[in-house]
């Protein structure tokens, strides 16, 4: 009974890509394979074909990495549960404004509580 509700979704083996035209800049979107561990650009690295042919389309996800405001260096990474590229950038842009909305701000208030602290 429960076999015809298994179908398997082609779409889940279609690899993800993001054309030039989809591309934000400064968001930090990337599509990352589990298969051979590394963010995927243009040429898969374990077959060496181009992104849209690669065989572990499965095995890639959305990830966002964002940097974080008055650091140098650190980051906050995401990996996104959508393998829509439009609901992909909506998520992106959303852990964006968490990320840069999370961080608290720098005043006179917080610098006399940790002097007298």
């Amino acid at each position: 009974m429960f076999a015809k509700y298994m179908i398997h979704n082609k779409d889940n083996n279609k690899p993800l890509f993001i054309p030039e035209s989809k591309k934000v800049r400064g968001l930090g979107l990337v599509v990352y394979c589990y298969k051979c561990q590394t963010n995927m650009f243009d040429i898969c690295k374990e077959t060496g074909r181009t992104l849209k042919h690669c065989p572990n389309g499965d095995k890639h996800v959305f990830k966002v990495y964002i940097h974080v405001p008055g650091t140098k260096n650190e980051r906050r990474t995401k990996k996104l549960d959508t393998r829509d590229l439009n609901e992909a950038i909506r998520q992106a842009i959303a852990f964006n404004e968490e990320v840069k909305n999370n961080i608290p701000q720098k005043t006179d208030e917080n610098i006399k509580k940790i002097i007298i602290a």
